[in-house]
């Protein structure tokens, strides 16, 4: 239960448009998305981006990036 609000934003938009945007993000390869595939709108990355941190995955796993900095 501890991890439901990633469960959650994972499946807040199209698989896998969530997850790639996310996994970019935080610094990780994921390659681009197929079109007509866009990435998520900043303010919904944001959000992604602070679940993240406040289930401390970012320290966890040792995910650096600028984005996730500024989240």
């Amino acid at each position: 239960l501890g991890l439901l609000p990633m469960l959650h934003f994972s499946y807040s938009a199209i698989n896998p448009v969530a997850i790639k945007s996310l996994m970019k993000a935080v610094g990780l390869p994921a390659g681009e998305l197929r079109k007509p595939l866009r990435a998520l709108e900043a303010e919904h990355l944001q959000r992604g981006l602070r679940i993240v941190k406040e289930l401390g995955l970012d320290k966890k796993y040792g995910w650096s990036s600028a984005e996730l900095k500024a989240a």
